[in-house]
């Protein structure tokens, strides 16, 4: 081999060994994981369940048009060695969204707050979660306003319990909306008694006032 050709493949070497360095490992590259999800909903029966599955995903965004029936969407940590660490789940509607309620599958059934405010949080159980989104009567007929679920999520590590505002959890509800959607959703003598504890609570700013149509 000559000088020259052998300075070449030198160089050639050089050149493919910064490329395959500069890709990060597996692992780095596999650390974020987004998912997203879109549907209408009118291939769905009235009362009929969709299930969707989103595996070992960081973050996405489910849309789901002209909202029928209901979905159950389940977050699945498929690596068996994550199966068994707990994660936490953030959920949020976006300030358009409409046509649904997002419920998750807690001891309380707790309701993802309406559009436009902050995220609602739950730890994983059993490698899992599972919210259901519960299309509204009319959602999914053809009007001058097309509905459209639009919610956004993050899963990662379960954070301090001051970080996840247990406090302010337990105030639940604090906003105008939240009281209309508690009381409108829930079975009356379970909601007087459930607002007469949460008027006793002095943990909110204030109440205000809820104006029912």
């Amino acid at each position: 081999m000559t000088r020259k050709r052998a300075i070449r493949v030198l160089a050639v070497v050089a050149v493919f060994l910064n490329v395959t360095n500069a890709r990060p490992p597996p692992k780095e590259r596999d650390q974020h994981t987004s998912c997203d999800w879109k549907q209408s909903g009118l291939a769905q029966s009235s009362g009929g369940v969709l299930p969707v599955y989103l595996d070992s995903c960081h973050s996405g965004t489910v849309r789901w048009s002209q909202p029928r029936g209901a979905l159950r969407i389940v977050l699945r940590a498929t690596d068996r060695r994550a199966h068994h660490r707990q994660f936490q789940a953030c959920f949020r509607l976006e300030a358009r969204s409409s046509g649904a309620l997002v419920y998750l599958e807690t001891a309380q059934g707790d309701l993802v707050p309406g559009p436009g405010v902050r995220a609602k949080c739950v730890l994983s159980r059993g490698g899992s979660v599972v919210a259901y989104a519960v299309a509204s009567p009319g959602a999914s007929s053809w009007g001058k306003m097309r509905h459209q679920l639009t919610m956004t999520y993050t899963t990662g590590q379960p954070v301090a319990s001051f970080e996840r505002l247990e406090g302010w959890e337990e105030c639940r509800p604090c906003t105008e909306t939240e009281l209309r959607e508690r009381y409108c959703l829930s079975d009356l003598g379970k909601c007087f008694s459930y607002l007469n504890i949460f008027l006793r609570r002095q943990n909110c700013a204030r109440v205000f006032p809820v104006q029912l149509s």
